[in-house]
C-alpha cells in the first residue's frame, strides 16, 4: 500500500472547510438541522412536563417507563438522523431537499456506534482492570503506593490509542453502505501520531473553545436541571431561549468538526493505492513456476 500523506491540520478543520466549499447547501443543512434539534428539544420538554415524570429513575411507575423510553427513542432517532445527514454530506457530497430520514443509513450507523461503544468500553475496562492489579501488585511486593495520577495517565492513553483507531467509523460506514466494526483498526495504521494531534486540536475546539469558555463565560449554558429547563420550555423567555439556542448552535459546530474528522480519515483511506491481491490459484502457478 502506497501511503499518502496525511495532514492533521486539514483532517481537525475538514468539517468547516467542506462547509466553506460548499456555503449554500452547507447552510441550509444547518439552519435544518438546527430547527429539528430545536422542534425534538421542545417536543421532549413539553412531553415531559406534561407528563410529570419523577426526577429519580427508582421512582418511575411502569407508564412512566413507558414515556421515557419513548422520549429516549426520540432524541435518539433526531440524533441519528442528523448524524447521518452531515456525514452523508461530509463523505459523499450528498444533500437531499429533505436530508432527515430514518432509512438503512441511519440503521447502520446506529450498529456501528454501538459497536464503537462496546469496543471501547471493553478496552477501557481490560485495561482498567489490568492497571488496578499492576498497582496492586506494585504495592504488595514494595509496599509503595503509586499515585492515581500513574493510572489515570494509562486509562488516558488507551482511551487516546482507541479514539484514534476507532474514529473513521461513522464515516466508513456511510462511505460503503456497511457496518463497521474491529476491521477499522487497520485504516489508521502508519498515520496514528498525526492522526492523535488532529484528534486533539478537535477535542479543544469542541469541548474547551464552546464549552468551557465562551458559554461559561457568559452563562449561556443556562439551567441544567431537567424541571428547570422543562419550565424554561413550557414558558420561554428571551434570555433563556436564546441560551439554548446558542448551545445547539454550538452543539451542531462541535459534531461538525467531529464528523468532519471522521470523514477526512475515510476520504485519505479511499485515496490510498493498494497493490491488487492475486488469488489462491495465481500464487499456487507461481509457486509452480518458481520451483
Amino acid at each position: 500500500m502506497t501511503s499518502k500523506a496525511f495532514n492533521p491540520f486539514a483532517a481537525a478543520f475538514y468539517g468547516p472547510l467542506q462547509m466553506v466549499r460548499r456555503p449554500v447547501a452547507a447552510t441550509l443543512l444547518f439552519l435544518a438541522s438546527a430547527l429539528l434539534a430545536t422542534l425534538l428539544a421542545g417536543g421532549v420538554f413539553t412531553v415531559y412536563g406534561a407528563s410529570g415524570l419523577p426526577q429519580r429513575m427508582e421512582d418511575l411507575r411502569v407508564a412512566d417507563t413507558a414515556i421515557a423510553l419513548c422520549l429516549i427513542l426520540a432524541v435518539w432517532a433526531g440524533y441519528i438522523s442528523i448524524s447521518a445527514a452531515w456525514l452523508r454530506f461530509l463523505v459523499r457530497g450528498e444533500i437531499h431537499a429533505f436530508p432527515f430520514r430514518l432509512g438503512a443509513d441511519e440503521g447502520r450507523l446506529t450498529l456501528s456506534l454501538i459497536i464503537h461503544a462496546l469496543i471501547l468500553g471493553a478496552v477501557l475496562v481490560v485495561a482498567a482492570l489490568s492497571v488496578w492489579a499492576m498497582i496492586s501488585l506494585v504495592e504488595f511486593a514494595s509496599d509503595i503506593a503509586l499515585p492515581d495520577a500513574a493510572a489515570s495517565a494509562v486509562l488516558l492513553a488507551v482511551f487516546a490509542w482507541v479514539s484514534v483507531r476507532l474514529w473513521a467509523l461513522p464515516a466508513l460506514t456511510i462511505r460503503d453502505r456497511r457496518v463497521w466494526g474491529t476491521d477499522v483498526w487497520p485504516v489508521t495504521r502508519g498515520i496514528f501520531w498525526p492522526a492523535l494531534l488532529a484528534l486533539v486540536i478537535v477535542a479543544a475546539m469542541t469541548e474547551l473553545a464552546p464549552f468551557s469558555s465562551v458559554t461559561k463565560r457568559f452563562d449561556l449554558i443556562g439551567p441544567s436541571d431537567l424541571g428547570a429547563v422543562t419550565v424554561l420550555w413550557l414558558s420561554p423567555d428571551s434570555a433563556g431561549m436564546l441560551r439554548w439556542t446558542l448551545m445547539i448552535v454550538f452543539s451542531l459546530a462541535a459534531s461538525i468538526v467531529s464528523y468532519g474528522y471522521s470523514a477526512c480519515i475515510a476520504r485519505w483511506d479511499t485515496l490510498q493505492v493498494r497493490e491488487p491481491v492475486a488469488d489462491d490459484a495465481l500464487l499456487r502457478m507461481r509457486d509452480v513456476a518458481a520451483s
